[in-house]
């Protein structure tokens, strides 16, 4: 009985290394998962914000042609309401 029990404690102080050991190794990976993961989300997120600048330098340029745009069709009109009316003076 004594040498089935001296066993029996023997395994139990096993199986607590064995616990402590595997609760470090998990600790250790799911930290190193959250770390690289944190990198991740970083560069996408950087990644995400190049893109939204892209845009919206894309944006300010086709807004800036548009509105040269209507600046010119606007002068072409004043142009020519001019024109008409010293046309209309004349007659």
């Amino acid at each position: 009985i004594l040498k089935h029990q001296a066993e029996q404690k023997g395994h139990k102080e096993l199986q607590k290394k064995m616990r402590r050991k595997t609760i470090t190794a998990v600790t250790f990976l799911a930290e190193a998962l959250v770390d690289h993961l944190i990198v991740r989300v970083a560069q996408a997120s950087m990644n995400q914000r190049k893109l939204d600048h892209e845009s919206l330098q894309v944006q300010a340029a086709q807004s800036a042609k548009q509105t040269g745009q209507w600046i010119r069709m606007e002068e072409n009109c004043k142009g020519r309401k001019w024109g008409i009316w010293r046309t209309g003076l004349r007659a």
